[in-house]
Order: C-alpha cells, then sequence, then structure tokens
C-alpha cells in the first residue's frame, strides 16, 4: 500500500512539473532561501500555475530574493486572479486600494476584491468583507456604481460555462 502511495505521489508530481517546483519553491521559501524559491515559483508560473503566480507577486511585493516591484506584482496576480484564484484577487484589490501611486485604484479594487468574495476560501471573506467596506469609505458614490457595474459584468464572464 505504502509503495502505491508513493507511485501516485511521483505520477503526479512527473505529470505536473509546475507542482514539483511550487513544492521545491515552498521549502525553499520556508528555509528563508529566497532567491531558489523565487526561481522555482517563476517556473511554476510561467508553466501557467496560479498559486505559483501568487507566489511571485508575493516575494515582489515583500522584496524577498527579488527587488520589490509592484507594478511586476500586479502583473502576475492579474494572471493568477483571472485564472480564477481568489487569494490572487484579495491581494489584487488590497494593492490597489493602497497609495502606491503607479498603480491606486480605488475602482479596480472594489472590482477585485468583490470578485474576491466568490473565490476567496471561507476563513478570508470576513477580512475580503472589511476591505471592500473600508474601501467604499474612501470612494465617491459615482466610483462605487461604475465599480458594481463592471464587477457584474466581470461576474457574468466569470461563470462556468
Amino acid at each position: 500500500m505504502k509503495i502505491l502511495a508513493i507511485f501516485i505521489v511521483i505520477a503526479a508530481v512527473m505529470a505536473n512539473p509546475a507542482l514539483a517546483d511550487i513544492n521545491k519553491g515552498t521549502a525553499a521559501y520556508n528555509a528563508k532561501d529566497y532567491t531558489t524559491a523565487y526561481s522555482e515559483f517563476l517556473a511554476a508560473a510561467q508553466a501557467g500555475s496560479p498559486r505559483a503566480k501568487l507566489s511571485v507577486a508575493m516575494m515582489h511585493i515583500r522584496g524577498q530574493g527579488v527587488k520589490r516591484d509592484f507594478d511586476v506584482a500586479v502583473r502576475w496576480l492579474r494572471e493568477a486572479a483571472g485564472q480564477g484564484d481568489g487569494d490572487a484577487r484579495m491581494v489584487l484589490g488590497d494593492l490597489y486600494s493602497r497609495d502606491i501611486s503607479s498603480i491606486k485604484d480605488h475602482v479596480k479594487s472594489y472590482v477585485w476584491l468583490t470578485l474576491a468574495l466568490k473565490k476567496v476560501r471561507a476563513d478570508k471573506r470576513a477580512t475580503t468583507l472589511k476591505m471592500l467596506h473600508a474601501l467604499r469609505s474612501r470612494m465617491k458614490p459615482d466610483e462605487i456604481e461604475r465599480a458594481q457595474k463592471l464587477a457584474a459584468q466581470w461576474a457574468e464572464l466569470d461563470k462556468p460555462k
């Protein structure tokens, strides 16, 4: 039985090399070897993994193993969020709400936080709602209306076909 379980894990990793890169990246990250972690996450992100794209973005936000770069982080987050990753949507919404001149956009923040609510894990919904509530208090009524319309349009595109 043990041999079968090992075989299944090996087969899964061989079938999905991005998973191997994510696992190696996570191990390196936990060991604080950020250069290796970034390299592994980047390979998996380039292979299409939304989780790896989120990890690459977070490393750019924190400046771990790479130069801090919010514009690069937004690019990776948008890719992961577009693939339906709830955490990426939440982080992207939060990032757009911050006072970072090159990316600050309350309407985009509202849209991504709204979309995150449908995809984020249950334990992160309350945090996402708090972020959305705080954001609304800084927005003008016309911005909220525009953001709600955009979020509704995106939600339609996001529905399973």
